[in-house]
This record gives structure tokens, sequence and C-alpha cells, in this order.
């Protein structure tokens, strides 16, 4: 049998990606998805360079955390400057229709470019 430990939510804060670079030099951990629109993604984007051992992939995020496009671009997505803040709020605009695919479909283009802006080989 083979455990695979992969760390979800890298860039959400400096904790959660010192976190995740201790357990993958300590060899637990070989993989992690980045959050190009939380907080500390540009630190976490500078550690993946830095652990080419480590895959890093995309975390799209379309609920709490702010956007990569303008909100003007996304409004269904979002309430301010930031997207809907539960899964709860963006499942009731999506079951109304008050929530736009199309707009997701751009955000996460939008994400995928941002890491490949910040360096990240994904």
């Amino acid at each position: 049998m083979k455990v695979v430990f992969h760390a979800d939510d890298f860039g959400l804060t400096r904790a959660v990606n010192a976190g995740i670079v201790e357990a993958h030099q300590r060899g637990m951990l070989g993989s992690a998805s980045l959050m190009p629109g939380a907080r500390a993604a540009a630190d976490a984007a500078a550690l993946a360079r830095a652990l080419p051992g480590l895959d890093v992939g995309l975390h799209v995020t379309l609920v709490e955390e702010r956007p990569i496009l303008p909100p003007d671009r996304i409004p269904s997505l979002v309430s301010g400057e930031r997207f809907w803040p539960s899964h709860t709020s963006v499942f009731a605009r999506w079951a109304s229709g008050r929530w736009r695919a199309v707009e997701a479909a751009a955000e996460a283009e939008a994400q995928w470019q941002r890491l490949v802006e910040l360096g990240v080989r994904l």
C-alpha cells in the first residue's frame, strides 16, 4: 500500500507555507496546491521555485478569497472585493442562476496565468 500526502491551501498564510515546506523537506509531502489569490501566494510561489521536488498545482479558489480578475469583470462571483464568503452562499447563487460559470472559467484561467507569472512550474 502506498499513501500519498498532498497539502491544500499553499499560499493561504506564511505559517501554512512554512508547514508545507517543512513537511516536504522531511520527506512526508510530495505535492501541494497553491491559491494564487491568497495573501501569502507570492511567498508560496518563491518557496515552490526553491523546492523543485515539490509538485505544485493550482488550487482554484472561488469562495472567500480575493479574485485575480477585477471584481467588475466577474460580478456574479464577488461581494465587494472578495468572493462570496461561504460555499452555501455560492451554491444558493448558482442554484438561483445568479452565479455565472463563464465568469468562473475566466477567473480560473486568470488564476492559472497568475501562477505562471509568479514562475511556478505547474
